[in-house]
């Protein structure tokens, strides 16, 4: 076999990992409802996601060293195996406990399959191949982002949600027959044993209480519970980065913030992660309840978004290596984004659906070509024998801005969203029937109910007839509400994505052409 032909091959299995991963993720939305109501247990509901979420992330920066310390092809293939593993114990669940701590497992090895195929890739191509690649790999997550919930539903309809598991098995299959022979050890000057236990058990022991706190925060409110657990987290990542700056071997050098274009590239990153997860997580509920299409029409709606990503991004890889001064295309990126997001601010119930669909294509296409940007200059910058742990922190810095992002809109949200309520109730004079009929105990707890079509054509039929117009009014005021709170989070998106496109005008630009010419940078 040539050795262009095993290259591809390679390239297609580490493709396949990150595509399962991506898909793992997505694929769940769908399935969870009917996971709640066969295993029950709904309090722990939220955690079948949280603790994934929570595991996949910390373990990105330890699986990024261990990738320099004992080569990327084992750690890549080893989390394979632990994937497919945990895959089909997380289909053989029987009560929700164990799919929590099963779903957790997972975590740990798709973070591992999220991470060091990305640095994978800089064993196989020389630089400017390289950035064009990387554009791929982000155009398979836009295709996991399209399939995964249609995929999820059919699945869980026809086959049963424990086949959301199981489809992990061949997918992961196929990459590991393609990973196994074609994809060559990458140097490597260490063991198993030598990673950093310590600073690995510092970094979890801050990440983990961080990422649960933002999460239980954001979903059940600031109690003193994850507040503690902010704090905690924020207090053990400073003794971590102590720790780190006397390590001999540390999981993440902090030598690697004091370089430029690797400081530059992770803000970008992480305020981008913002944009691509927080905003994304808001456009269903702006297209259900104030557009008022159905569940299966908002999901529609956003399949044209992530096909503007998958578009965008190999695009970008291409444009890096094309363009003299290639840091504008990921301002162009990002300004697109935060355009998009101030055009969303001003929906409302009378903006055609075609006009939202228009600005969230221009939203997808923005983080297209803003996505491989940091994974490329940092690459181009650093040493191969720190290419995983540098290369790891971009995912994982996105996943972190990404997390808290979401959490930060949610928490922003759900304060402005009573107060926008009841001002325009309470503008309308109704009658106190029709109150009552979404403002339960004057707290507006019941405006959820326009988001489900058939409860809300029930509730009008039960008014008497002369109060039936006065329900439509309280209605297109609910939805007028929920334009407001949205329109708000999307113009603060917009303002804090000035962020990251001041941060590219600054970003250095290393050489995208050729190992020779790659700047001096920190080591490990």
């Amino acid at each position: 076999m040539s050795v262009r032909l095993a290259r591809a091959s390679a390239t297609v299995g580490l493709l396949l990992a990150v595509f399962v991963v991506a898909l793992d993720g997505t694929i769940m939305a769908t399935a969870l409802p009917r996971i709640a109501a066969e295993l029950g247990a709904l309090q722990y509901y939220v955690w079948v996601t949280t603790g994934y979420l929570v595991t996949s992330t910390v373990v990105q920066p330890i699986a990024g060293k261990l990738g320099d310390l004992v080569g990327r092809r084992s750690v890549v293939v080893t989390g394979l195996v632990g994937f497919m593993i945990a895959s089909v114990l997380a289909g053989l669940s029987q009560t929700t406990a164990e799919l929590v701590v099963l779903r957790a497992i997972q975590g740990l090895f798709g973070g591992v399959l999220f991470a060091v195929p990305f640095a994978a890739v800089a064993d196989l191509y020389a630089i400017e191949n390289r950035v064009r690649v990387q554009g791929l790999f982000a155009a398979a997550g836009g295709l996991a982002a399209i399939t995964g919930p249609i995929l999820g539903g059919w699945i869980t309809d026809e086959l049963g949600w424990r086949w959301i598991f199981y489809l992990n098995v061949p997918v992961g299959i196929l990459g590991l027959c393609l990973v196994l022979p074609f994809l060559q050890e990458s140097e490597h000057r260490g063991r198993w044993r030598d990673l950093d236990l310590v600073g690995s058990g510092t970094l979890v022991a801050g990440v983990a209480p961080l990422l649960v706190g933002l999460s239980l925060g954001g979903g059940s409110g600031w109690t003193p519970a994850p507040i503690a657990m902010l704090v905690a987290g924020a207090l053990l990542l400073v003794v971590f980065f102590v720790f780190e700056r006397g390590a001999g071997s540390p999981v993440v050098p902090p030598s690697l913030f004091t370089d430029r274009v690797f400081a530059i590239a992770i803000v970008i990153a992480a305020f981008s992660g913002v944009g691509l997860y927080g905003v994304t997580f808001f456009l269903a509920l702006l297209y259900q309840a104030v557009l008022s299409t159905t569940a299966t029409g908002s999901g529609a709606s956003l399949v044209p978004m992530m096909l503007a990503l998958a578009v965008a991004a190999p695009l970008s890889g291409q444009l890096l290596v094309r363009m003299r001064h290639y840091r504008f295309v990921a301002t162009a990126g990002l300004f697109a984004m935060a355009i998009s997001c101030a055009l969303l601010a001003r929906a409302n119930p009378a903006t055609p659906v075609i006009n939202v669909t228009a600005e969230v294509v221009l939203l997808g296409a923005g983080m297209g070509l803003t996505w491989p940007i940091s994974t490329a200059v940092i690459q181009a910058a650093m040493p191969m024998n720190i290419m995983g742990v540098a290369t790891s922190q971009v995912t994982f810095w996105r996943s972190l801005g990404g997390t808290a992002g979401e959490v930060a809109m949610g928490a922003i949200f759900a304060q402005r969203m009573p107060a926008a309520v009841g001002e325009r109730i309470s503008a309308l004079h109704l009658q106190p029937e029709v109150v009552a009929t979404f403002m339960r105990g004057g707290s507006g707890q019941d405006v959820g109910t326009v988001l489900d079509p058939v409860r809300l054509g029930s509730l009008r039929a039960d008014l008497p007839a002369s109060l039936q117009p006065q329900f439509d009014q309280a209605v297109v005021a609910i939805r007028l509400a929920f334009a407001s709170a949205l329109g708000d989070l999307f113009l603060l998106t917009a303002l804090l994505l000035a962020v990251p496109i001041v941060a590219s005008l600054l970003l250095p630009e290393v050489p995208l052409r050729g190992r020779s010419a790659l700047a001096a940078s920190p080591s490990a």
